[in-house]
């Protein structure tokens, strides 16, 4: 496999756990969340890892390959699209 095809699988890869911390961690209430996350300094690694993970394929993208601005648009997408959203109407 060629290095853009690994960053495409750690861009879907880190999508993935984004999107499962977002929902089922970050967005509920600390009763509700896995024991493992009750504690604040697993709850902030669990929200560092996916962000660093992003700017880590992002800067492999614009250093090694030719196509970095398709990774930052893919990683801004995905973090804009999937990031946890205030439930005003509740």
């Amino acid at each position: 496999m060629t290095l853009e095809a690994w960053l495409w699988l750690a861009v879907v890869a880190t999508a993935a756990i984004y999107i499962w911390l977002g929902r089922s961690v970050i967005s509920q209430p600390r009763w509700n969340r896995p024991p493992v996350f009750w504690s604040q300094p697993m709850l902030l690694l669990a929200c560092a890892l996916p962000l660093t993970s992003f700017i880590a394929i992002i800067v492999v993208g614009f250093v090694h390959t030719g196509h970095g601005w398709r990774y930052l648009a893919a990683c801004a997408g995905l973090y804009a699209f999937f990031a946890v959203k205030p439930r005003l109407l509740e």
